[in-house]
Protein backbone atom coordinates (compact mmCIF):
# COMPACT_ATOMS: atom_id res chain seq x y z
CA UNK A 1 0.00 0.00 0.00
CA UNK A 2 2.88 2.32 -0.26
CA UNK A 3 2.51 2.96 -3.58
CA UNK A 4 -1.04 4.12 -3.39
CA UNK A 5 0.30 6.47 -0.08
CA UNK A 6 2.73 7.95 -2.50
CA UNK A 7 0.14 8.30 -5.37
CA UNK A 8 -1.99 10.13 -2.75
CA UNK A 9 0.45 12.91 -1.44
CA UNK A 10 1.44 13.27 -5.20
CA UNK A 11 -2.09 15.11 -5.76
CA UNK A 12 -3.01 13.34 -8.98
CA UNK A 13 -6.20 13.20 -10.20
CA UNK A 14 -8.94 11.25 -8.74
CA UNK A 15 -9.96 9.64 -11.37
CA UNK A 16 -6.17 8.05 -11.85
CA UNK A 17 -6.34 7.35 -8.12
CA UNK A 18 -8.89 5.29 -8.20
CA UNK A 19 -8.48 3.36 -11.18
CA UNK A 20 -4.88 2.34 -9.46
CA UNK A 21 -7.38 1.59 -6.53
CA UNK A 22 -9.15 -0.82 -8.63
CA UNK A 23 -6.24 -2.54 -10.56
CA UNK A 24 -4.72 -3.54 -6.63
CA UNK A 25 -8.11 -4.27 -5.57
CA UNK A 26 -7.98 -7.00 -8.72
CA UNK A 27 -4.14 -7.94 -8.25
CA UNK A 28 -5.31 -9.06 -4.64
CA UNK A 29 -8.29 -10.80 -5.57
CA UNK A 30 -6.45 -12.30 -8.44
CA UNK A 31 -4.01 -13.63 -5.54
CA UNK A 32 -6.73 -15.05 -3.69
CA UNK A 33 -8.17 -16.78 -6.40
CA UNK A 34 -4.17 -18.12 -6.86
CA UNK A 35 -4.00 -19.30 -3.52
CA UNK A 36 -7.88 -21.17 -3.63
CA UNK A 37 -6.52 -22.68 -6.88
CA UNK A 38 -3.40 -23.92 -5.79
CA UNK A 39 -4.58 -25.22 -2.50
CA UNK A 40 -7.33 -27.00 -4.80
CA UNK A 41 -5.04 -28.42 -6.89
CA UNK A 42 -2.94 -29.50 -3.74
CA UNK A 43 -6.31 -31.37 -2.30
CA UNK A 44 -7.34 -32.71 -5.99
CA UNK A 45 -3.85 -34.53 -6.67
CA UNK A 46 -4.20 -35.79 -3.05
CA UNK A 47 -7.65 -37.36 -3.20
CA UNK A 48 -6.54 -38.58 -6.76
CA UNK A 49 -3.27 -40.58 -5.10
CA UNK A 50 -5.69 -41.78 -1.96
CA UNK A 51 -8.31 -43.19 -4.72
CA UNK A 52 -5.25 -44.82 -6.40
CA UNK A 53 -3.60 -46.44 -3.79
CA UNK A 54 -7.55 -47.88 -2.72
CA UNK A 55 -7.85 -48.79 -6.06
CA UNK A 56 -4.66 -51.05 -6.07
CA UNK A 57 -5.46 -52.24 -2.31
CA UNK A 58 -8.94 -53.18 -3.42
CA UNK A 59 -7.33 -55.22 -6.92
CA UNK A 60 -4.84 -57.09 -3.72
CA UNK A 61 -8.35 -57.74 -1.78
CA UNK A 62 -9.83 -59.24 -4.57
CA UNK A 63 -7.25 -61.22 -6.12
CA UNK A 64 -6.52 -63.02 -2.31
CA UNK A 65 -10.63 -63.60 -2.29
CA UNK A 66 -11.54 -64.31 -5.85
CA UNK A 67 -8.52 -65.94 -7.80
CA UNK A 68 -7.34 -69.63 -7.59
CA UNK A 69 -6.60 -70.88 -4.06
CA UNK A 70 -3.02 -70.98 -2.62
CA UNK A 71 -2.15 -74.59 -3.94
CA UNK A 72 -2.14 -73.46 -7.25
CA UNK A 73 0.85 -71.85 -9.04
CA UNK A 74 0.72 -68.50 -11.11
CA UNK A 75 2.66 -69.22 -14.68
CA UNK A 76 5.91 -67.95 -12.86
CA UNK A 77 6.09 -70.55 -10.47
CA UNK A 78 4.97 -73.18 -12.66
CA UNK A 79 7.95 -72.41 -14.90
CA UNK A 80 10.30 -72.05 -11.82
CA UNK A 81 8.69 -75.39 -11.27
CA UNK A 82 8.90 -77.29 -14.14
CA UNK A 83 13.22 -76.38 -14.43
CA UNK A 84 13.34 -77.89 -11.32
CA UNK A 85 11.58 -80.89 -12.27
CA UNK A 86 13.59 -81.01 -15.54
CA UNK A 87 16.67 -80.97 -13.29
CA UNK A 88 15.76 -83.58 -10.87
CA UNK A 89 14.45 -85.98 -13.81
CA UNK A 90 18.02 -85.37 -15.61
CA UNK A 91 19.44 -86.20 -12.40
CA UNK A 92 17.26 -89.06 -12.16
CA UNK A 93 17.67 -90.71 -15.37
CA UNK A 94 21.87 -89.87 -15.01
CA UNK A 95 22.02 -92.28 -11.84
CA UNK A 96 19.77 -94.95 -12.84
CA UNK A 97 21.73 -94.95 -15.75
CA UNK A 98 24.91 -95.14 -13.18
CA UNK A 99 23.48 -98.12 -11.71
CA UNK A 100 22.30 -100.05 -14.70
CA UNK A 101 26.16 -99.80 -15.81
CA UNK A 102 27.14 -101.01 -12.40
CA UNK A 103 24.42 -104.39 -12.37
CA UNK A 104 25.88 -105.03 -15.87
CA UNK A 105 29.63 -105.10 -14.91
CA UNK A 106 28.53 -107.52 -12.22
CA UNK A 107 27.40 -111.59 -12.25
CA UNK A 108 24.09 -112.14 -11.09
CA UNK A 109 23.88 -113.12 -7.57
CA UNK A 110 22.24 -116.51 -6.86
CA UNK A 111 19.17 -116.65 -4.73
CA UNK A 112 19.84 -117.96 -1.47
CA UNK A 113 16.70 -120.14 -0.81
CA UNK A 114 14.40 -119.24 1.55
CA UNK A 115 14.64 -119.43 4.99
CA UNK A 116 12.73 -119.98 7.95
CA UNK A 117 10.68 -123.25 8.91
CA UNK A 118 9.92 -125.85 6.10
CA UNK A 119 6.97 -126.98 5.11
Amino acid sequence: MDLLNELTHANLDPAVLDAVRALLAQAAHADQLADAVAVKDDVIKAAHATIAALKLELAQHRRIRFANKSEAFTAEQRDLFEECQEIDLAAMEAELQRQRDLLVGEKPKNKRPRAGRQP
